[in-house]
């Protein structure tokens, strides 16, 4: 019923929305996230974020270009102080803090400073870079450390699972038909649609790379889920999730992202590695491809014959290209290595050293002929580039912790369920991160809510999974730092 309720809520929403009736759509949104507040458990309130987001977080925004008001804000707050409030009146002991979080936090610090130093240059876009620092980076640590501590995972796993499927199948709905008649659904200022002559599904979200990444996160979650205990599935709920998984599966292909593929290879292999080691997961892939090679030979060659084949795997510019473009992003990021050009400064920075009035008739970057993109095309050259040697140092040291933390939930496992979840959070983190070598995913605020929220979400299933007599899980996270207790 609340789902229904909610459901109702949002097409209202939507229809306000595209009659541009923004004061209406705020007070109807706000009533009704304020009634969810007081009529639901926190833990269902961040669940119907969690399902609706995609499609909410394009409706319900005032105003509609650089928007002050949005779905997630709202809901990320809402969901922080429910549960942050149900806590302190249950008195419970104050949470530890991890290095990870420390790290996260003080880049986020950088990140602002960065646009406040820069915000005094009348060319520089304050806004657009601010929406990032709080958005992609502080509404995501906020919403990990109330979910790692204070979300009821043990009582809301299956719900999740309910939530992860429905957004899947919708996401992979949509892709699909956005592919197929190359019509943007969910048209945005600025998003690239058609690229290199393609079509690139983005869905509801701004970017085709937080389509293909938050498809493949869904993909693993399922995939995981029903093997981290407490509830089981019948032999139909079985076939159905089989199902939604190819769905999903499929939908992470649609943007027509290689190292997508080779994220979703590494996730699938990795369990297998664990748990029977190098020499069998080789001998595995070395009989998967020759059956493979027989099977699909046929199709294969149909394939190569296709235009998307010839542009987007045999041809080697693609390679030249990103080449040249990560030599571009060195030579920015050496004009100013500490501190950086300033967050969300790359591109306007790139067409003026390489481009403007003032560049040297030389300075476009190209390699065997492929120019540069005034992109930098991974996460690591978009922090080198922006925030300097500092903000690149924060942001590794936090991912690095954050693995950490997942191999420590592995190595202290006693049980299957354990095993499982750590083994999860290291899959999550390599989906997260490998597409992120080789795009600028790092930023995006809807890929970072989900990516936090699920890894904040296991932690805490890894705590709940804990026997009493076992040292508690606050132990076993690398370098956590304890705030204090309240008695």
């Amino acid at each position: 019923m609340v789902v229904a309720a909610t459901s109702a809520v949002l097409l209202l929403v939507a229809a306000l929305s595209s009659l541009e009736q923004y004061e209406v759509m705020i007070a109807v949104g706000g009533i009704a996230l304020g009634l969810c507040l007081v009529t639901i458990k926190a833990e269902r309130l961040a669940l119907l974020w969690f399902a609706l987001t995609p499609i909410a977080s394009y409706y319900f925004r005032y105003p509609a270009q650089k928007s002050i008001v949005t779905f997630d804000r709202v809901s990320i707050s809402l969901i922080v102080i429910a549960l942050i409030f149900r806590a302190v009146s249950s008195k419970r002991k104050l949470p530890t803090i991890s290095l990870f979080e420390i790290f996260w936090g003080l880049f986020t610090v950088v990140a602002l400073v960065s646009v406040a130093r820069m915000s005094f240059d009348p060319e520089y876009s304050a806004g657009y870079a601010l929406r990032t620092a709080v958005d992609g980076f502080l509404l995501p640590l906020a919403l990990f450390f109330v979910t790692k501590n204070y979300f009821d995972s043990r009582a809301h796993s299956k719900s999740l699972m309910l939530a992860s499927s429905l957004v899947g199948i919708y996401l992979f709905v949509l892709g699909l038909y956005e592919f197929i008649f190359e019509e943007d659904l969910f048209p945005i200022k600025d998003a690239a649609f058609i690229r290199e002559g393609f079509v690139r599904a983005n869905g509801p979200f701004t970017t085709d790379n937080s389509y293909a990444i938050i498809c493949l996160l869904l993909f693993f979650l399922i995939y995981f889920l029903p093997r981290l205990g407490e509830f089981q599935l019948d032999r139909a709920s079985e076939t159905l999730r089989r199902i939604t998984l190819a769905m999903i599966g499929a939908a992470t292909l649609i943007p027509l992202f290689r190292v997508i593929i080779i994220a979703l290879i590494v996730g699938l292999l990795l369990p297998l590695a664990i748990a029977y080691g190098r020499k069998w997961v080789i001998t595995f892939l070395g009989v998967v491809f020759a059956l493979g090679a027989i099977i699909l030979l046929p199709v294969a060659g149909l394939l190569t014959a296709t235009d998307i084949f010839q542009d987007r795997v045999a041809n080697p510019d693609n390679i030249y290209g990103r080449m040249a473009t990560y030599i571009a992003a060195l030579k920015i990021a050496a004009d100013s290595p500490i501190t950086g050009i300033g967050l969300e400064n790359y591109t306007p920075y790139f067409l003026e050293k390489f481009y403007g009035k003032d560049s040297e008739p030389d300075a476009e970057v190209t390699v065997e002929g492929v120019v540069a993109i005034e992109n930098p095309h991974s996460n690591i050259f978009a922090v080198l580039s922006e925030l300097g040697l500092i903000g690149l140092l924060l942001y590794l040291a936090a991912n690095i912790y954050l693995l950490k933390i997942g191999i420590s939930l592995i190595k202290s496992a006693t049980t299957k369920a354990q095993h499982w979840i750590g083994v999860c959070f290291v899959v999550l983190y390599l989906a997260y991160w490998i597409p992120g070598l080789t795009l600028t995913s790092g930023y995006y605020s809807d890929l970072n809510l989900y990516f936090f929220f699920l890894l904040g979400f296991l932690i805490n299933r890894a705590r709940a999974q804990a026997p009493s007599a076992q040292r508690p899980m606050s132990d076993v996270l690398p370098a956590a730092v304890n705030i204090g207790h309240r008695t």
